[in-house]
């Protein structure tokens, strides 16, 4: 009899245990490669392209400019920032359609970069419903671009990439993009930089428009207007304010 009672709690046990496993979700990869991600610093380029380092080394928005700086000499030319442009473009471009599909974009969000689909408060919000930056689609309203906020770079005083405005003509109002999405770790406060260059809104992003984006880009850096940028010149992203090192 008491064999027969501990066989009969085993039994129960078992199914018990073999339900609560059947009930676990499994382990979603992107997941598991976003937690992996979580502990790296991240900068994001103005093409939108993600460069990671682990904390304690230099910010990776140094890897960026070394990569786009071609000739080296410590000074990125609108030229070298456009072939930057276009060199990330024809990595996105698996097809070799000349334009970014849906499927395109899908991927650079949920496989490459993430980090734009992240609320600031944490949360999983895309942030394609939000202001996207250059021609102020989503959720805050159609409309121009916006001014910059406060100047400076990576010495003395800073801005943390710009304030977007956005708006319907004479409503224009100004949100500050800084904690969403690919804002928090870019230069230029857009919270998804390829969704943001289709400027047709057609829900593709074609090579003129990243080529129009690579200039737009470049000349709201280049706030000294000397065709050229240099690394120390550059805004500190709201990351590295927090937690980077130069």
């Amino acid at each position: 009899m008491k064999r027969l009672l501990a066989a009969t709690a085993f039994s129960m046990i078992s199914l018990v245990s073999t339900a609560s496993l059947a009930a676990s979700p499994p382990q979603d990869d992107d997941a598991a490669r976003g937690r992996g991600r979580s502990h790296q610093q991240v900068f994001i380029s103005p093409a939108g392209e993600a460069f990671r380092a682990p904390f304690g080394s230099p910010y990776p928005v140094a890897a960026w400019f070394a990569q786009a700086d071609t000739n080296h000499d410590g000074k990125l030319d609108k030229t070298e920032f456009e072939n930057d442009f276009a060199r990330f473009f024809a990595a996105l471009d698996v097809g070799h359609q000349g334009a970014l599909s849906q499927a395109d974009i899908d991927r650079y969000e949920k496989q490459i970069v993430p980090e734009v689909a992240a609320r600031g408060d944490g949360g999983g919000s895309s942030s394609r419903g939000f202001g996207a930056g250059e021609h102020g689609r989503g959720g805050f309203g159609g409309g121009g671009r916006g001014g910059h906020g406060g100047g400076g770079g990576r010495h003395g005083g800073h801005r943390g990439g710009s304030s977007e405005a956005s708006g319907d003509g004479d409503h224009a109002e100004s949100y500050d993009l800084s904690t969403i999405g690919a804002a928090r770790y870019s230069l230029i406060a857009t919270p998804e930089p390829v969704t943001s260059m289709d400027i047709d809104m057609n829900g593709e992003v074609s090579q003129d428009e990243f080529a129009a984006a690579a200039d737009r880009r470049f000349d709201e850096l280049d706030q000294k207007g000397r065709g050229y940028l240099t690394l120390k010149d550059l805004p500190e992203t709201p990351a590295e304010r927090h937690h980077g090192h130069r």
